[in-house]
């Protein structure tokens, strides 16, 4: 005859069902996505950090040839207006 269906017993393997699907997406999407969230933060210091020694040397050259610059400047000192 027709078997007796126990609702206790399906509502479980539905939640299990549920929680493995929900497992699936976290790890098959989740982990990428938290990965190259990360690699994004690392290489946006690494460019960061790399931009502020440039900008530092080239402010450091920018001084040095400003300082040059004005210790060479021939003066006029013949008092002509």
């Amino acid at each position: 005859m027709g078997s007796v269906r126990n609702p206790g017993r399906t509502a479980r393997g539905a939640l299990a069902a549920a929680g493995l699907g929900v497992v699936t997406v976290l790890c098959c999407a989740g982990l990428p996505l938290a990965a190259g969230l990360l690699g994004a933060l690392t290489l946006g210091a690494a460019f960061g950090l790399g931009a502020g020694i440039l900008g530092v040397a080239a402010l450091l050259v920018l001084t040095v040839w400003a300082r040059r610059r004005r210790r060479c400047a021939v003066t006029d000192s013949s008092n002509r207006p």
